[in-house]
């Protein structure tokens, strides 16, 4: 096992390292000069020129890519070229606030999610497991912007249960409750499409982890269904659950963006989307590769964890 983990830890090294190659190339050969969008198109040519050269775009571009990883490396993501403030304490804060909501989200996917796979798994072939499985479908298909403004509209709007945007009640300050209360709209929103996704995974692992001779053996032996799901069916099914855990967390972190603009959530969604129509390279580039880095990291502890429960897939 700890070999294993050698391995894996090794070889996320030069994953890392293309994923810092590709996010500094996307940014680098953007369309737009964010030199000439900074100083608008009335700017003199010496203008544009003396920026370029301060902001270091003039040198080749792996001078550039090799300056910037090394930044990296020592903790330094630089500073705004439009706020003109540092970069690291606004991506930290952003980035707190998008993970609350991606595990809202989290918690919405895999509380439906596999609730109903489970039953529609034990159920295989009824009404029951026609019907949920036809209704699941249906939200997996809904657009999450679409969806989050539809609840918005209803439980905000119409019904004034929820509140409609935001992360906190600026009346009450920052409370807890205030937070819970925006949370739910937002979550809803981004984590239904996703409860599809994994109630068919865990559906599909319930019916093999049923229809296996282990368990048909204890069913002819009489062992009850209650007692079978709590001591043998969640065991076996822990796996593909910290599998679709893993991915759906790394979906739910890159897929913020329309359910952040649409509830006004403070999170790394909008400051992206700003960064992006602003031309504010620092900021695109620490975002893009945070939530990169992220979605690695969790994929390696996801990966650890399932070779740690099941051995035979190392």
């Amino acid at each position: 096992m700890t070999g294993y983990m050698i391995k894996r830890l090794l070889a996320v090294f030069p994953v890392l390292l293309v994923v810092t190659f590709l996010v500094f190339l996307s940014v680098h050969f953007s369309p737009v000069n964010p030199v000439e969008s900074l100083l608008g198109n009335e700017a003199s040519p010496e203008a544009v020129a003396k920026l370029t050269h301060e902001l270091g775009l003039d040198k080749p571009i792996m001078n550039q890519y090799a300056s910037w990883l090394g930044a990296i490396f020592s903790g330094e993501l630089g500073d705004s070229i439009i706020r003109r403030v540092p970069v690291a304490p606004i991506l930290e804060e952003r980035f707190i606030n998008t993970l609350i909501l991606a595990a809202g989200g989290l918690v919405v996917c895999l509380g439906f999610g596999i609730t109903v796979g489970i039953f529609a798994g034990l159920k295989s072939g009824s009404w029951f497991d026609r019907v949920v499985m036809f209704f699941v479908m249906i939200g997996a298909n809904l657009p999450t912007f679409w969806l989050g403004i539809v609840l918005m509209w209803l439980f905000s709007l119409k019904l004034g249960w929820l509140p409609s945007s935001g992360m906190y009640d600026m009346r009450e300050g920052k409370s807890l409750a205030s937070l819970l209360q925006h949370l739910i709209l937002p979550s809803l929103a981004i984590g239904i499409s996703s409860v599809a996704i994994v109630a068919r995974l865990i559906r599909a692992s319930v019916i093999d982890v049923m229809n296996s001779d282990f368990m048909l053996t204890l069913r002819s032996h009489g062992m009850s269904a209650g007692r079978m799901l709590g001591k043998h069916l969640l065991r076996n099914i822990l796996a593909p659950i910290l599998t679709i855990s893993g991915l759906e967390i790394g979906y739910l972190l890159s897929g913020v963006l329309f359910v952040e603009t649409v509830f006004s959530w403070p999170g790394i969604g909008t400051l992206l989307y700003n960064s992006i129509m602003g031309h504010d390279i620092p900021f695109i580039q620490a975002g893009v590769l945070l939530v990169a880095f992220t979605y690695v990291l969790i994929n390696l502890i996801t990966d650890i964890l399932v070779a740690f429960l099941n051995p035979r897939l190392k």
